[in-house]
């Protein structure tokens, strides 16, 4: 006959560690949804662009990966599946963000408040200093050799 006398298991699991995890989880992924409102929010009242978003798409990856290591269990499997849904979010809110900037274009070229020098990229690091200076230097020139034009006649 056999003998029935295995080993006993016997389950001692926690509610507080369930329900701790649960509402982790739960308020990460909440917050987390919201990341494309905010962000389509701030690139429609100007705030942020979406080149600047594509430039620090690196540091977000880096800040994604820190959020779903810190908020999730220590288990891969959940940290990668927040980080996807996450990292995925963060694409959304670049493509709405660059939806946003087209609208508000096309209302600035009906209103006629667009032009295409708009278009340049004006950031501190495509301005040149020296030129921008030269050109200060030959405006006044041109305003003084105007000005010493007129006092002769």
């Amino acid at each position: 006959a056999a003998d029935s006398s295995g080993v006993d298991i016997v389950f001692q699991g926690k509610v507080n560690e369930t329900l701790d995890i649960t509402l982790k989880l739960i308020i990460a992924f909440g917050l987390c949804f919201q990341l494309p409102v905010l962000l389509a929010l701030m690139g429609k009242a100007g705030l942020i662009s979406s080149e600047g978003l594509k430039q620090v798409r690196k540091y977000a990856v880096v800040g994604i990966l820190t959020l779903a290591a810190v908020v999730t269990p220590p288990d891969v499997i959940t940290q990668v599946i927040l980080f996807v849904v996450v990292y995925g979010l963060y694409e959304v809110s670049i493509h709405l963000v660059i939806r946003f900037e087209k609208q508000r274009e096309a209302q600035l070229r009906a209103e006629g408040l667009w032009f295409e020098d708009d278009d340049e990229d004006v950031s501190p690091e495509a301005m040149d200093p020296e030129e921008d200076a030269d050109e200060a230097f030959m405006d006044d020139d041109t305003e003084g050799d105007d000005a010493d034009k007129g006092d002769s006649k």
